[in-house]
């Protein structure tokens, strides 16, 4: 299994000193994954900056084709 995840950061959240939009997302999908959110609730999710635009997306995919 493979945990995939893609972020644009071509936008308003990041610009300038893009660190701390970064690492609040992270953070996000971080307190997903340490609960069992994350797996409980679907195999693939959408990522939102803190203007609520999505900027990317994370998938768990499969090792077996």
């Amino acid at each position: 299994m493979k945990f995939m995840l893609t972020i644009e950061t071509n936008n308003a959240a990041f610009e300038g000193h893009p660190g701390p939009e970064m690492a609040r997302v992270l953070r996000t999908i971080a307190d997903y994954t340490e609960d069992g959110s994350l797996w409980a609730m679907r195999d693939a999710g959408r990522i939102t900056d803190s203007n609520g635009n999505r900027v990317g997306e994370w998938r768990v995919v499969s090792d077996k084709a």
